[in-house]
């Protein structure tokens, strides 16, 4: 299994390279961005399972990017920052951040933060394309059910339906072949 993939999003380069080595010393892939344009340029080259974020960026500050990578992917984001106040803490949340850590900041407590989120956010990921998989096992099922329906339908009214209404005779015959065909299309 690959490694998790992390994008840092800070403009100073001593607190990027720190949080580069602190998670690259976990395992992690790493990748960095010092503004929202090389961030977006990261995200379209790789898969990125979590975006750490300041908000303090030059352009275009953390909060509208992170609005932006809301519209854009469904990745897990934390911000990482100095803004301490109630007040951008709970827009920080309200945008769609996951989490929200303050400057300065223990560096245990964050990884430990992060690969919790990577674990949700993973997991929940697993469990949307094994649903979707699901969800198309199921639709096929159906069209095949429906499929054979029909011929068997036609197979009956040719032959030996002539006595009885086409309406009953379809009836009889299509409950008759949901009732045989579904579990041979679920064994497989």
């Amino acid at each position: 299994m690959q490694s998790p993939q992390i994008l840092i999003v800070e403009d100073e380069q001593v607190t990027r390279n720190t949080l580069k080595s602190i998670f690259e010393a976990e395992g992690y892939a790493v990748f960095e961005a010092s503004d929202g344009q090389e961030m977006h340029q990261v995200m379209s080259e790789n898969s990125v399972n979590l975006v750490i974020m300041d908000i303090n960026l030059p352009g275009k500050n953390g909060l509208l990017l992170a609005r932006e990578l809301r519209e854009q992917a469904n990745v897990a984001l934390m911000f990482l920052t100095g803004r301490d106040n109630e007040v951008d803490k709970i827009l920080g949340l309200e945008i769609g951040a996951d989490d929200y850590i303050t400057k300065p900041f223990n560096p245990r407590e964050l990884t430990i933060r992060a690969r919790n989120l990577l674990t949700r956010s993973m997991s929940s990921g697993a469990a949307t394309e094994e649903n979707a998989a699901l969800k198309n096992t199921s639709s096929m099922v159906g069209y095949w059910t429906s499929i054979a329906v029909h011929l068997l339908a036609q197979a009956a009214t040719a032959t030996s339906c002539h006595a009885l209404s086409s309406a009953h005779c379809y009836t009889s015959v299509r409950t008759q072949a949901r009732s045989k065909l579904v579990p041979i299309f679920l064994r497989r």
